[in-house]
């Protein structure tokens, strides 16, 4: 128990091991649920209960969406436990939960969907989003938690080239240390660097430029 002195510590390193987010694992000791601030004091023997995600609404969905996206790092914890999907939508036209988290700047929450199994992947393009808008920290997180591109597809090159045309430097620079690459075009046939240097962000054009 060196290094799982707690209940949530715990779950946390079975996590690692059995890819099952903690929110969904219940641990329990003679029968009885053990609380994540739970301390361990002596070698127990535990039971693991692995839950499925329960039944949602869409109401409660749009719960979490607007948690998310105001920031409440204790309601969405609380949601997470029940234990819910971070990765259903709200509706056909909304985006999920990790969305607003990234265009919101929501690191702690954002943090919290990925440790509960929230997809980093296209289908909403949060990586995307957050680079668009100058989110530096998110971009960081999302490519820490695996997000990245198909060198072949322009449209998963976008993130660079909408940091490029909106001049933020420093996620420019987490993009192409992350192996983006700035030779690719958008969808319209524009590079990171046309797109700089047509907005006049002369930094980042030197910045493409130098990196190879």
């Amino acid at each position: 128990m060196e290094e799982a002195r707690t209940v949530r510590l715990l779950k946390q390193r079975l996590s690692r091991l059995c890819g099952v987010s903690r929110f969904r694992q219940r641990l329990l000791l003679e029968s009885q649920t053990l609380e994540d601030d739970f301390s361990f004091t002596v070698p127990v023997d535990l039971q693991l209960l692995v839950l499925p995600f329960c039944s949602t609404r869409i109401e409660e969905v749009e719960e979490l969406v607007d948690l998310v996206a105001h920031g409440q790092v204790e309601e969405v914890e609380e949601v997470l436990q029940r234990p819910q999907d971070p990765n259903l939508k709200p509706g056909t036209y909304f985006e999920r939960p990790i969305w607003f988290a990234a265009v919101s700047d929501k690191v702690d929450v954002l943090r919290l969907l990925l440790e509960a199994g929230a997809e980093v992947g296209p289908r909403d393009r949060p990586l995307l989003a957050a680079a668009e808008v100058g989110r530096v920290e998110v971009v960081r997180v999302l490519l820490e938690a695996g997000a990245r591109h198909e060198a072949e597809d322009p449209d998963d090159n976008e993130a660079l080239c909408a940091a490029s045309e909106h001049g933020h430097l420093e996620v420019v620079r987490l993009l192409l240390g992350a192996g983006f690459d700035k030779h690719i075009p958008n969808r319209s046939g524009k590079t990171p660097s046309e797109l700089a240097a047509k907005r006049g962000h002369g930094e980042i054009v030197r910045l493409l430029l130098e990196c190879g």
